[in-house]
């Protein structure tokens, strides 16, 4: 069961971090589309149209070739960046929605009281899209928790793989330790329920905004 434990750590690390790098990239991405007339944006836009319409499982074989032929396997922060990237898509386009549903004169007074551009999405636009940003936390956290598929294909030692490549191993060649199994899974869903129960309220906030919107 110790190694249950160590593999949730290591599983959190990579959720947290992944989910970290991905909203402070999409939150300024989707703010750039959203309220500035930028060359390309809607190019951009394209581009990750494009990327929520490639499967997952379509992308795991360039990733690992990719990532081999660099010498990088074995290692939580590429297990990391890939997590996020892989989401960035469809974050992209929830926080995009949410911005433009806001005002604009949130960005005028905040510009006019003296703020520069990181200080009107971080401050400004990041606390009133909280119920949008608590969606992307959960969606990302789900699935970068969960995944096994790229896990088991990048991470080989022992001591860092995440908790879905750990369940695998109580799986023997001549039987099934299911108690231990479920014990494991047990263990394993308390950070998921957790981060649900804490961001619950802002993800149906979100909803019934969204409700309204429509």
């Amino acid at each position: 069961m110790a190694d249950i434990f160590h593999a949730t750590i290591n599983s959190l690390a990579v959720s947290l971090s992944a989910i970290a790098i991905m909203l402070v990239v999409c939150l300024m991405a989707a703010y750039v589309v959203a309220r500035k007339k930028v060359p390309f944006s809607g190019f951009f836009s394209l581009l990750f149209i494009a990327a929520l319409m490639i499967p997952v499982q379509s992308a795991i074989v360039p990733i690992v070739q990719m990532i081999s032929g660099l010498g990088l396997k074995d290692k939580l922060w590429v297990l990391t960046i890939v997590y996020a990237g892989l989401n960035m898509a469809l974050v992209f386009f929830i926080l995009k929605n949410s911005i433009e549903s806001l005002s604009p004169e949130l960005d005028e007074a905040a510009t006019i009281d003296g703020c520069n551009l990181l200080q009107v999405v971080f401050l400004i636009i990041a606390p009133v899209s909280k119920p949008a940003l608590a969606t992307c936390g959960i969606i990302t956290f789900l699935f970068t928790y969960n995944e096994l598929a790229i896990a088991n294909v990048l991470i080989e030692s022992r001591e860092l793989r995440t908790v879905s490549v750990a369940l695998l191993s109580f799986k023997g060649d001549f039987g099934i330790l299911y108690s231990v199994i479920f014990a494991a899974v047990i263990i394993s869903l308390i950070p998921t329920v957790t981060f649900y129960l804490l961001a619950q309220e802002k993800v149906e906030k979100s909803i019934v905004s969204g409700m309204l919107k429509g």
